[in-house]
Formats: C-alpha cells, sequence, structure tokens
C-alpha cells in the first residue's frame, strides 16, 4: 500500500540523515523525533471518525446507530456496519470509519 511505501521512503531518509548512528529504525525515529507513519494515520483517522460523529452536517455520510443489544455483553456496535456491494463503496472511508468508530468509540 501507499502507506508502506511511504514509510520505506521515512526510513531509508533516516538511514541516510543519521549515517553511522543509525542502529534500528525505532531508535532512530525516537533519536529525530518522529512517529510512524502508520500510528499517525491511524489517529487522524480516530479524530476523524470522532468528528464525524459529533458533526450534524455531516453525520448522514455514516450508517444508522445500532439498536441497544438485548443483552449487554462486553462490546456492542455504536454503528451497524453496512455491507459493502459495490467496489466503489468498499474503497470509500466509510467502512473503515464504521469499524473504528465500533471499535475505539
Amino acid at each position: 500500500t501507499q502507506l508502506r511505501r511511504l514509510e520505506r521512503v521515512q526510513k531509508r531518509a533516516l538511514k541516510i540523515s543519521l549515517g553511522a548512528n543509525y542502529s534500528t529504525y525505532e531508535e532512530a525515529l525516537v533519536t529525530a523525533n518522529l512517529q510512524k507513519l502508520e500510528d499517525i494515520y491511524k489517529e487522524n483517522q480516530r479524530r476523524l471518525a470522532r468528528k464525524l460523529m459529533k458533526d450534524s452536517r455531516h453525520r448522514h455520510l455514516l450508517p444508522v446507530d445500532a439498536p441497544p443489544p438485548a443483552y449487554y455483553l462486553r462490546h456492542a456496535n455504536t454503528i451497524v456496519p453496512n455491507t459493502p456491494r459495490t467496489e466503489r463503496y468498499l474503497n470509500s472511508p466509510i467502512p473503515s470509519l464504521t469499524s473504528i468508530i465500533n471499535e475505539y468509540l
């Protein structure tokens, strides 16, 4: 994916910039005061999901709220996940944002 490719570029850039001081990618990130791009991407997705849940103007983009469960288990979905019927919907951010909302919020 693009994220992995970008991560490899960041890894190479750190290796070049640190030179002989480079030992591992994780240590290089700490030395350069950077984060993994994957962590930044996931945090941005969580932030977007929280904003979409609160924003009344864009809330219609997400699936409907899940009904309250008959039995309270450890985890209940906040939003009913839709099964994608088209490739376009599958590649949109809605399915991934729905799973993030159900997992973290």
